[in-house]
């Protein structure tokens, strides 16, 4: 379900292609790639660091299994 991004849920930026996504409003968790090939993450952030040790600026998201298997058949 690759789309190229032209809503304001990627702030206009341009080069994002959404890869897979759960829903059809934007505000939900959501894999991207950017024009070079990386990708971003959009998703729950946890407070639960479960004992691992964070650098800083660094954080945990949580990604639903589904949102990976569908990137996954996406990419």
């Amino acid at each position: 379900m690759s789309a190229k991004i032209e809503s304001p849920a990627t702030g206009g930026v341009p080069g994002l292609e959404v890869v897979a996504n759960l829903c059809s409003a934007g505000g939900c968790p959501t894999i991207y790639r950017t024009a070079d090939g990386d990708l971003l993450v959009q998703g729950y952030t946890t407070a639960d660091n479960s004992g691992v040790e964070l650098p800083a600026g660094e954080g945990l998201v949580r990604i639903p299994a589904a949102l990976l298997a569908e990137a996954f058949h996406s990419l």
